[in-house]
């Protein structure tokens, strides 16, 4: 029974870093489509480039300030203004709520590890949570893509 347990909570904490990072990343790309309608007419603004998801707390702190100096030169009424702070901050939370993931799910392979190859070393763990990780990421890029959206909207428009 306590081998089961520790599956469980492998997989549950690596889902509760996996889903919640769906969801910060679905909140920020709603974010960013608004501010995209928001620079169409003005091309000075420079994206911040993906390569800072590798910093995700950094990516997030530039988007924010990005975003705000375009909020502030499209002259938002006060509610608009509210509207969009509150994606962020939602899109910080739901951040934090994968970190956590992120550190149960540590935890839980640093565990089931320990109690089914004891002989592994320490990179062991390492090359087994950036595994993990790496599929998380994958998985949660991969429900983001275009093409999984024109596959599942092709799949609705078939069946009529």
């Amino acid at each position: 029974m306590d081998n089961l347990m520790l599956f469980f909570s492998f997989f549950g904490n690596w889902l509760l870093f996996t889903f919640p990072l769906f969801q910060g990343c679905l909140e920020m790309k709603e974010q960013a489509n608004t501010i995209d309608i928001l620079t169409e007419q003005n091309s000075d603004y420079k994206k911040v480039s993906p390569w800072y998801w590798l910093l995700p707390l950094w990516k997030l702190s530039l988007e924010k300030k990005r975003a705000l100096t375009i909020m502030r030169h499209a002259a938002l009424s006060q509610q608009q203004m509210k509207q969009m702070l509150l994606f962020f901050d939602r899109a910080t939370a739901w951040f934090f709520v994968s970190l956590a993931g992120l550190l149960g799910g540590i935890a839980a392979t640093h565990a089931l590890i320990e109690q089914f190859f004891p002989h592994l070393s320490v990179w062991g763990l390492v090359i087994a949570v950036v595994f993990v990780l790496a599929i998380s990421v994958f998985n949660v890029f991969y429900r983001l893509s275009e093409k999984r959206e024109q596959r599942l909207f092709k799949k609705l428009f078939e069946d009529k």
